[in-house]
């Protein structure tokens, strides 16, 4: 459990970053596991290439 906040504190500042529309989106998309940093991937690379 320590570690999947962990890896939710270091995406923090990435999400912060981002605009309001996209912030809520990871907050409904990412999952509460060891699989955050994949989902952020997963997203930043569709957000990439709609952009």
């Amino acid at each position: 459990m320590g570690e999947g906040i962990g890896k939710l504190m270091a995406l923090k500042p990435a999400i912060s970053r981002d605009e309001t529309g996209n912030r809520a989106l990871y907050g409904m998309v990412l999952p509460p596991s060891a699989g955050v940093g994949q989902a952020a991937s997963i997203l930043h690379r569709g957000r990439v290439a709609a952009a």
